[in-house]
């Protein structure tokens, strides 16, 4: 019965050993799983974050075309200093059209930065009738001048008003 009693706590202790080590084993994969998870779950993290960088830039590289053909646009739209020299006889023939007597003055001059174009400040004054003046602001603001009017001085009687405007004309 000894043998057999010895036996039987030989088998008993490797196998208890056996389940220890199993049991070691196990711990230190389920660990080392739990870290290679976190990487992994990390990664995916990161290229989901690269994904959306890299879809963001080729979003913004064709915005960039876009917005230099608008800039383009925008800057053929303004005319050059050189091209101001028309701008007194082209408003004088729209208010000579409505049957206006006209008289323009430029003044100084603003150049333009990477963010906003020159401007060259000016000054008209009109002489007629109320109904002429409004078709004479219609016509201008559908003129080849970007023009924006800062003052805007009302005098006079029926039939015949006067108005002085002061104001910019931008440039490129």
């Amino acid at each position: 019965m000894k043998v057999e009693r010895k036996r039987i706590v030989k088998n008993i202790s490797i196998t208890g050993g056996v389940l220890v080590l199993l049991f070691a084993v196990t711990l230190f994969i389920s660990s080392d799983i739990g870290k290679y998870a976190d990487r992994i779950q990390k990664k995916k993290t990161d290229f989901a974050f690269q994904g959306n960088a890299i879809e963001s830039l080729a979003l913004l590289k064709e915005g960039s075309k876009e917005a230099l053909n608008s800039i383009s646009l925008l800057q053929n739209l303004l005319p050059e200093r050189d091209q101001l020299i028309n701008l007194p006889k082209d408003l004088g023939r729209i208010a000579r059209r409505h049957s206006l007597s006209f008289d323009f003055r430029f003044g100084s001059e603003s150049p333009g930065t990477d963010a906003l174009p020159g401007t060259v400040s000016i000054q008209l004054s009109v002489t007629g009738a109320y109904s002429d003046f409004l078709n004479f602001l219609r016509e201008m603001r559908r003129s080849n001048y970007l023009i924006r009017i800062d003052s805007f001085d009302f005098s006079g009687e029926a039939p015949s008003y006067q108005v002085r405007m002061d104001g910019l004309v931008y440039i490129r």
